[in-house]
């Protein structure tokens, strides 16, 4: 009955407005048989403990830090337990900066140091807990956590080892001092081959490597440990068997670490070649498994090797590209030759000025992919003209004669996606040309783009229109008079 329910939530909240609901919740938390009872009354205790701690008389207040740590020992349930623990977090924001429960403190340094696993276990469990619910309160007592750290990192327990991957990783977002932080960092090689070997280890492995992104941004941050960070990601990116976003992000993070760290990773020509590697490899999944609306791992690696050849000199990573490309173009299998046309254009950017140099013959390999048996390498190479306009211009200005004909004899393609790419990439060819290198195609570029008016699909003809503007702009006809004159001729 909702009305029954609404009313029994509206009375128990008036109830937990008072201080004297603490003493009957905590009777309830220790000695109700039924175990959602318990349940309740612990996730009742998180708010209400802190709220009405200072209410409270201090005889009451000795008998609930006592009563919280005997039930630690007790509570059989582990639900039941976890929740306690979070009590007991929420109470030690109020009193740990105050040195007002130092038997807290105790009982957790002797749980974290017992031989015996289940006492390592609820060590663990309190510690999580009280850093979490300290946040970036936790300074103070940062060797007292690392410590305790050093006694459960060697834990068989799995639920032990997840406790300390948590405790580490609300330590790296702390504001601890970088002598802790330094003593952390030695902890990474442990805690990242922990999670390897953990079952369902995937949301552990992504939050550690997203707090890895982020302190890239602090210099000198994980320097002792960024190659063998690296090295794992490249294992976790090129693993197929490991979820999308994992993946996703084990790429982001070289990335990411080529961004902030290139200086020194830029020496390292066996690291570079690792990631050259694993990025062709990436690159030429196939991605019909993937949803389209998020970023996958081909994209991932994309964005990569297209930070790499902004960050590593020229001199080394574009013969090393190039050669790779070259013996992808030769492969049997068509998701390699459109990975090596995709890897071209993510990497124009940051290859520009030797690129600009062979801009002629890169161009010619380009064109020919267009005659490709496969549509993915055609669609990848007509995706990559769009980003060789883009990164090469003015230089591959120079060859409309040969990339204009080619363009226009495409069209005669029935798949409209493939329609839709060309479209995109003559507006982004004829952007950037003069009068006089376009006056020669404005006829048969005009021809071609209305007489896609009369298709049936509606996104070709939108794009027909919005692509019709951009050779006729430099020519001054305008789209009007050009059809008028059509009209005309017909008639």
């Amino acid at each position: 009955d909702n009305s029954v329910i609404s009313k029994s939530t509206a009375t128990i909240k008036k109830y937990l407005e008072l201080p004297d609901c603490i003493e009957p919740l905590l009777l309830h938390a220790t000695k109700d048989p039924d175990m959602e009872v318990r349940l309740l009354a612990y996730i009742c205790l998180k708010p209400s403990v802190p709220k009405h701690w200072v209410s409270l008389q201090p005889s009451t207040q000795e008998a609930v830090k006592k009563q919280l740590l005997v039930n630690c020992l007790s509570e059989p349930a582990a639900k039941v337990k976890e929740n306690l623990a979070y009590v007991i977090g929420s109470l030690s924001v109020i009193l740990i900066p105050n040195e007002e429960w130092s038997q807290l403190l105790g009982f957790i340094n002797n749980h974290c140091k017992s031989s015996d696993m289940a006492h390592k276990e609820l060590g663990s469990l309190l510690l999580f807990s009280v850093v979490e619910a300290l946040r970036m309160g936790v300074e103070g007592y940062s060797d007292a956590v690392i410590e305790n750290l050093k006694n459960l990192i060697s834990a068989t327990s799995q639920n032990v080892q997840k406790m300390v991957m948590r405790c580490i990783t609300y330590l790296f977002n702390s504001n601890i001092s970088p002598s802790s932080f330094m003593k952390l960092e030695s902890f990474i090689p442990v805690i990242v081959k922990m999670a390897l070997e953990l079952e369902d280890n995937e949301s552990l492995l992504q939050e550690l490597y997203e707090n890895f992104i982020d302190l890239l941004e602090v210099p000198k941050v994980l320097q002792s440990q960024l190659s063998f960070l690296m090295n794992t990601a490249l294992v976790i990116g090129k693993n197929k068997a490991i979820g999308i976003e994992l993946r996703r992000i084990a790429l982001c993070f070289i990335e990411t670490a080529f961004n902030f760290r290139g200086g020194l990773l830029k020496k390292d020509k066996g690291g570079v070649l690792a990631v050259l590697e694993v990025g062709f490899a990436v690159a030429a999944e196939s991605e019909e498994e993937y949803d389209k609306e998020e970023e996958t791992p081909v994209d991932a690696a994309l964005k990569m090797l297209a930070k790499l050849a902004t960050k590593v000199p020229n001199t080394i990573v574009y013969p090393l590209i190039m050669k790779g490309c070259g013996e992808y173009l030769k492969e049997k299998a068509a998701l390699k030759r459109r990975a090596s046309l995709l890897i071209l254009g993510a990497v124009s950017k940051g290859m520009r000025d030797p690129m600009t140099e062979n801009v002629e013959d890169i161009t010619n390999t380009v064109l020919q992919c267009l005659n490709d048996t496969s549509p993915l390498v055609q669609e990848a190479a007509i995706l990559t003209l769009c980003y060789l306009s883009e990164s090469l211009t003015p230089e591959i200005l120079v060859l409309h004669e040969k990339i204009l004909p080619v363009l226009l004899r495409a069209f005669e393609v029935k798949d409209s996606g493939m329609r839709n790419k060309i479209f995109r990439a003559i507006e982004m060819f004829c952007e950037n040309l003069r009068e006089h290198q376009i006056a020669p195609y404005i006829k048969p570029l005009l021809e071609c783009l209305v007489a896609h008016l009369d298709v049936p699909q509606i996104e070709v003809k939108r794009l027909s229109l919005i692509h019709i503007s951009e050779p006729t702009r430099l020519g001054m006809i305008s789209y009007a008079v050009f059809c008028l004159k059509k009209k005309k001729k017909k008639k």
